[in-house]
């Protein structure tokens, strides 16, 4: 399965595209707050989202001083956007890692050009609408920059 890799400091995750949705390899390090509780994906597993936050959000109260939620490099997921469970249908893919970026503007092009259902932002594209919902018509992300150096 075609991949790429999005490099934030020393994490290194890949990035796959089944059918419209986008996922993560997890690394398993990063607690997320599900229902107020922190909670651990499983390391190696695939888990769903819907693109890489490109700049910080305006949605301020989501903002936390030790957390990427909403921050530029956040991968856009929420319970009543993406799936929590990790995708078996993953578990034992190969993949073949067509490059590595620390871009998320790159990252969202990629993905967007293998037809994902993908958002730059949580505030864009009406993303926050509930799983099971006709989605929008994907808007394609605004040209990114070939400086691959941008955290």
């Amino acid at each position: 399965m075609r991949a790429i890799v999005f490099v934030q400091g020393k994490r290194r995750r890949a990035i796959v595209v089944q059918g419209v949705r986008p996922h993560y390899q997890s690394l398993g390090e990063s607690a997320s707050d599900v229902e107020g509780q922190p909670t651990f994906k499983e390391p190696r597993r695939w888990y769903h989202f819907l693109g890489i936050q490109e700049f910080e959000t305006e949605r301020k109260h989501m903002l936390e001083p030790d957390s990427l939620v909403g921050r530029r490099g956040w991968y856009i997921k929420a319970k009543k956007m993406t799936e929590l469970s990790p995708n078996a249908s993953l578990d034992n893919i190969a993949i073949e890692v067509e490059f590595e970026t620390k871009s998320p503007e790159q990252v969202n092009k990629w993905l967007f050009e293998q037809g994902a259902e993908c958002f730059i932002a949580i505030e864009h594209n009406g993303l926050l609408r509930p799983i099971g919902e006709p989605p929008p018509i994907p808007q394609p992300p605004p040209p990114f920059s070939d400086d691959d150096t941008q955290p």
